[in-house]
């Protein structure tokens, strides 16, 4: 679960006031603190507390002086969570984001640009319509420029009206919170009830802007996440309270970058089943980001599983075959002629849903995923019952996954 807090806020203000970790170790969650700006010696401020350090408003900056640090939206969807998921066995495919006031404005904008990647949504007093507040407009002006189109995907009310969240939504904003006219509850609330997005919102009576507003919810909030079963549950609070879990799966890409993901149970369906449901995940975000549906092609799926099934047997997890051989060579043999080709790869992923959101979830398969140039398709796994641990790690993969993307 991601915690992202507000104006003036550092990563501790939550840790101490929201009182969310007897919720979260009860639950089994992992819980991250983010902080709210890049600090430090030659990083941009500016004497209003809501414009600079404790004031990111989770977005890259493009504008002097502002863009050399000031990459929070990167920092918050792709830096921070490959660090984490390479350094903890955390569930990758078991994500929940929330926040406070600015924080609730980051949660809802970055939960709606990554569908599949997160369970739930919430907020707590979020500044809702930052394009019309005064809470936005200073600090977009600041850090996106003069030109107004590049604000829209960073305001949760033109989100919602556009996309939507693919989850529950739960916003809670106090009836006697201070910034009413600035947070802009009612535009947010409106355009959910004209999109029909599934979710809640409650006003919360007496609250005001602080963080007692979010103490009563947590309950629901951890109660409403999958439990996870380990071996030896327990949690610690470094920076954050990360929640330690036994061996995940790993999955890469065509550029190699490795990152963890978690598990499910046995794929008993067809082949084709299986890379049916994958490739209609992922068609779903791509329509979402403006590009044609995949097909799932015949020989791409050979290629696919002829490499699947050589990591399987042959007891590694990579790219290149044994003998140096990669997937393009892989995709040529099955007779596929191509313009373009790539190719992801997962290990240990129990489901054809838990490999396709491992992907999507992260940056580097997620560029193959929507690359709208790339319009065919093959998906495989393999199974290996005896399979024994490689690559270091104390338990064996057993499914290793291959999804094959090429365009004629």
């Amino acid at each position: 679960m991601w915690f992202l807090s507000g104006l003036t806020c550092t990563h501790e203000n939550a840790m101490v006031k929201a009182g969310a970790q007897r919720w979260a170790a009860e639950a089994g969650i992992a819980l991250v603190f983010p902080d709210t700006s890049p600090r430090g010696e030659g990083v941009a401020n500016d004497p209003d507390f809501a414009l600079g350090q404790g004031a990111g408003f989770y977005v890259n900056a493009t504008q002097k002086p502002w863009a050399p640090h000031y990459r929070m939206w990167d920092y918050v969807t792709d830096e921070l969570p490959r660090l984490l998921f390479n350094a903890f066995p955390l569930a990758e495919d078991v994500q929940g984001i929330t926040g406070h006031s600015m924080g609730g404005h980051g949660a809802l904008t970055i939960a709606m640009s990554f569908p599949g990647r997160f369970r739930s949504v919430s907020a707590f007093a979020p500044i809702c319509n930052p394009v019309a507040s005064d809470w936005g407009r200073v600090q977009f002006s600041a850090y996106l420029g003069a030109d107004e189109s590049t604000w829209f995907s960073h305001d949760a009310t033109l989100l919602t009206k556009k996309r939507g969240f693919d989850g529950p939504m739960l916003i809670d904003q106090g009836t006697a919170d201070q910034f009413l006219d600035k947070l802009r509850p009612e535009a947010l609330a409106e355009a959910m009830a004209v999109t029909r997005q599934g979710g809640t919102f409650r006003m919360q009576k007496g609250y005001d802007h602080s963080y007692f507003l979010s103490q009563p919810s947590w309950k629901t909030m951890s109660r409403s996440m999958p439990r996870l079963s380990w071996a030896n549950p327990r949690a610690t609070v470094l920076a954050a309270l990360l929640a330690l879990m036994p061996a995940a799966p790993v999955l890469a890409n065509a550029t190699d970058v490795i990152l963890e993901g978690s598990s499910s149970s046995k794929p008993s369906a067809s082949s084709m089943t299986i890379a049916k449901e994958v490739v209609a995940i992922m068609n779903t975000a791509r329509a979402k980001a403006g590009c044609g549906p995949l097909k799932i092609n015949s020989k791409l799926m050979a290629a696919a599983k002829t490499h699947a099934t050589n990591m399987a047997e042959k007891d590694f997890f990579g790219h290149a075959n044994r003998d140096g051989s990669k997937f393009s060579k892989r995709v040529k043999k099955q007779g596929y002629k191509y313009r373009m080709v790539a190719e992801n790869i997962a290990a240990g992923q129990k489901s054809a849903r838990e490999a396709a959101l491992s992907w999507l979830n992260s940056a580097g398969h997620r560029k193959n995923i929507l690359n709208c140039k790339l319009k065919d398709t093959g998906v495989a796994v393999a199974y290996q019952a005896d399979d024994r641990p490689i690559d270091g790690n104390s338990k064996p993969y057993h499914y290793y996954w291959v999804q094959v993307f090429a365009s004629p």
